[in-house]
């Protein structure tokens, strides 16, 4: 991938000067006129793509009620690519996020919720996330618990589906592919790799595509138990990466089938 430093300042200039602009915006609106607060976030997300080269192509629609939205982790720039589609959707990441530099107070600008990974505490969250997603706030889980390189997706943990036994039962949950069909290997972030020299690489490079796929919304009652409902989303995350990877992109799950069927 051709990097170019003085694309990569500028880009880094650039994209300081519209945090630090927005930031201030963002916290009295936010206090103001709560309604403000999604478009606010929509502009800086899509200002990401655009310092970063990243385009995004949406196949498919977002669920029309809340949902709980769950897709596959390659990069921090999954974060921009789905907050730019789900404005009104708010991120859930590991608590240690919320001390990180800059990055932490990114996270709390967007609205991330921060989850502790202590057993002791998850009954907590689980309730909070369902409270949230019952009065109306959708929630973007990323349920590998970690990133990839993007040519797969790893097994996708139960525990953040459990918020559906807390929710209300006619809400979705609606699987998401993040598939990375150019510059992949430049633009997955996975593995040791620092956030800093990762970044510094993407802003001075050519950009990319990144297909985000909304899948049909699915329910709690279509399926036996929680760990049913994570393997389907699971394989139907994992069908339509690979589907795309290798040439056609089926949006409509392969091999997966609903327990109640």
């Amino acid at each position: 991938m051709t990097h170019s430093p003085a694309k990569a300042a500028v880009r880094t200039v650039l994209l300081a000067a519209v945090t630090a602009g927005l930031l201030p915006v963002y916290l009295v609106l936010a206090a103001l006129v709560p309604s403000c607060r999604h478009g606010i976030k929509v502009l800086f997300f899509k200002t990401c793509l655009a310092c970063t080269g990243l385009r995004v192509r949406v196949h498919g629609a977002p669920a029309l009620r809340a949902a709980l939205t769950v897709a596959n982790h390659v990069s921090y720039l999954d974060i921009p690519a789905l907050g730019s589609v789900l404005g009104a959707h708010a991120f859930v990441a590991k608590s240690e996020v919320a001390g990180w530099p800059v990055l932490g107070l990114l996270a709390r600008m967007v609205g991330t919720v921060f989850i502790a990974r202590r057993a002791v505490h998850a009954a907590d969250h689980l309730t909070m996330l369902g409270e949230r997603l019952s009065k109306g706030q959708g929630v973007i889980v990323f349920p590998e618990g970690t990133s990839t390189d993007g040519s797969d997706v790893a097994a996708f943990k139960s525990t953040l589906f459990a918020v559906m036994d807390r929710a209300d039962g006619r809400l979705p949950v609606q699987p998401v592919s993040v598939i990375y069909s150019r510059s992949r290997e430049a633009l997955a972030w996975w593995g040791d790799m620092t956030m800093p020299d990762h970044l510094w690489r993407v802003l001075g490079g050519q950009g990319g595509e990144v297909d985000v796929v909304f899948h049909p919304p699915v329910y709690r009652a279509d399926f036996r138990d929680r760990k049913d409902m994570t393997r389907y989303c699971e394989v139907v995350v994992r069908d339509a990466l690979h589907a795309q990877l290798g040439g056609s992109l089926a949006v409509e799950p392969r091999s997966a089938t609903l327990a109640a069927e």
